[in-house]
């Protein structure tokens, strides 16, 4: 297992077993502890984040408001949209598929609001529908749209005389079908050296 140390790898002090500030797939590796957090960095979690993730979260948001408005419903008189059923179980059931039919605004029409009260919480659910997959239709847009490079680097590098000089020498490749035109690479290579009192510090050469 890896050691986890506090340098990211930027200071000029290192440890002896860090990792790279680069993944491998390009990915930073240095984690942000103690960051302040504001509502603008939800954004860009939900567009980082991974796909399964992503969707574990809208079932798991979809399923709990439906939860609450059918709580609601039963709480409010389950015979304001529907016949009762005498169990607490069915009654819920029946608030939990007609909130679904108005937070997707399907409306099939079996089951429809008769009170004052169901109405009014019938059009609130319904305008919280259209806003919250108004949000997934632009982080849908937002994960497909972000640009990603499709880099692959040889897995060794070698060491070798260029030009009366020492050269490091490495492969990339476009893994996509696409021509790259006139690419521009800057590579800075990270090195840690140990001086003479046993403190590793690290260098970085562009």
């Amino acid at each position: 297992m890896a050691k986890k140390v506090k340098d990211p790898g930027f200071g000029y002090k290192s440890s002896k077993n860090a990792q790279d500030i680069i993944n491998d797939d390009g990915s930073s590796n240095v984690n942000h502890i103690n960051r302040k957090k504001n509502i603008g960095d939800l954004y860009a979690y939900f567009i980082d984040i991974s796909w399964i993730h992503f969707f574990l979260l809208i079932i798991f948001a979809y399923t709990l408001l439906n939860i609450v408005f059918g709580l609601f419903y039963v709480g409010i008189g389950i015979e304001q949209i529907t016949k009762p059923k005498g169990s607490f179980l069915e009654d819920f059931l029946n608030g939990f598929f007609f909130s679904a039919q108005t937070l997707t605004t399907v409306g099939y029409g079996g089951i429809a609001p008769k009170g004052i009260s169901a109405n009014f919480i019938a059009a609130f659910e319904a305008m919280i529908g259209l806003l919250s997959f108004s949000f997934i239709t632009g982080l849908l847009y937002g994960r497909f749209s972000k640009p990603k490079a499709s880099i692959k680097f040889s897995k060794n590098i070698i060491l070798r005389d260029f030009k009366n000089q020492r050269a490091i020498m490495f492969r990339l490749m476009n893994s996509r079908k696409t021509v790259m035109i006139e690419p521009e690479i800057k590579v800075t290579l990270s090195i840690t050296n140990k001086d003479e009192n046993g403190v590793f510090k690290r260098i970085f050469l562009l």
